[in-house]
Order: structure tokens, then sequence, then C-alpha cells
């Protein structure tokens, strides 16, 4: 499998993606406290893509989103979550602030900024 790099992720995002699957959410068990949705995205290269979102039954208003692309979160939003970028030493802080996770070669999907 080849290597998950800044250059290759920002070649990705040029790619045409597109999700044309009907939504189904899931839960992997009864007990599971969070539905998900897994989609996978078509793109002019012929990758394998995947779209996650995961979404706390209690609390609807917290959620994450994430495209996956070599089994690397290349594109994270996380709405109303917690965060620190500890990665970088800058220690930036969210707190059930939303947020975006950004692929960098340096600290893979550790770092975030705010949209």
């Amino acid at each position: 499998m080849t290597r998950v790099t800044e250059a290759e992720v920002d070649r990705l995002m040029r790619a045409d993606l597109v999700i044309r699957e009907k939504m189904v959410w899931r839960r992997r068990s009864p007990a599971d406290r969070r539905v998900r949705l897994r989609l996978s995205v078509a793109n002019s290269l012929g990758e394998t893509v995947l779209f996650h979102m995961h979404m706390p039954v209690e609390r609807p208003w917290q959620y994450d989103l994430a495209l996956v692309w070599r089994d690397a979160p290349t594109r994270r939003l996380d709405v109303r979550g917690s965060h620190r970028n500890v990665c970088d030493g800058s220690n930036e802080r969210w707190v059930r602030e939303t947020h975006k996770h950004k692929w960098r070669d340096s600290y893979r999907d550790a770092w975030a900024y705010t949209p």
C-alpha cells in the first residue's frame, strides 16, 4: 500500500469525489450508543475512498465526519468535539467546539484547526 502524503491527499481532493450510495445508519450492536454511516466515495482516480460519520444517540448535535483513504482519515470534521494540538507544541485547544483535522506529513491526522 502506498504511503499517504499531503501531496497525494491534495491530488485526491481534486479527483471529483462523489457519493452515490443511499445513506443507511447502523449500530455495531443493539447496545452500541452510536449510529454510524459508511459510504463509498467514487472518484476519478479509481481509489478506494470511504466517508464515515459517527453520531452518539444521546447527543446528536455532537458528531464527526471523516474521509478515509488508505486506512487514514485524510480529512475530518468534529462538530462540537474536543481536541488539543499537542503534536505541534501549540497546545491550541477546542472544548466542545467545531474543528477540522487535515492530513499533515509531520502530524498525520493529529493536527486540527478552526474552520
